[in-house]
């Protein structure tokens, strides 16, 4: 049986919510997991939690690094072409 190719998924955190993004990011390994190739892109908020100390959030962004994906510390605005060419966008918020 031959799996369907991979999909270049944008997983947007636009939250400042600590529960909020550490699950977004755990969806996002989810995705990479399933070979899609993911890109987080993360607004301020977002950003300051993932640089504060968090063992999850820490663990998540690192098995996203690990696997190859990307992770975006710059606005959302900034990367809209990035999100523009994605297959499929996931937002949270």
């Amino acid at each position: 049986m031959k799996s369907a190719p991979a999909k270049h998924i944008a997983v947007v955190i636009c939250t400042g919510d600590r529960a909020r993004v550490a699950e977004a990011l755990r969806a996002a390994v989810g995705l990479g997991l399933r070979g899609d190739a993911i890109d987080v892109v993360m607004d301020r908020p977002a950003r300051a939690i993932v640089e504060s100390s968090d063992p999850a959030i820490d663990r998540a962004v690192a098995t996203l690094v690990q696997l190859g994906h990307r992770i975006h510390r710059q606005p959302a605005m900034r990367s809209s072409d990035l999100i523009h060419r994605a297959d499929a966008i996931e937002v949270w918020t």
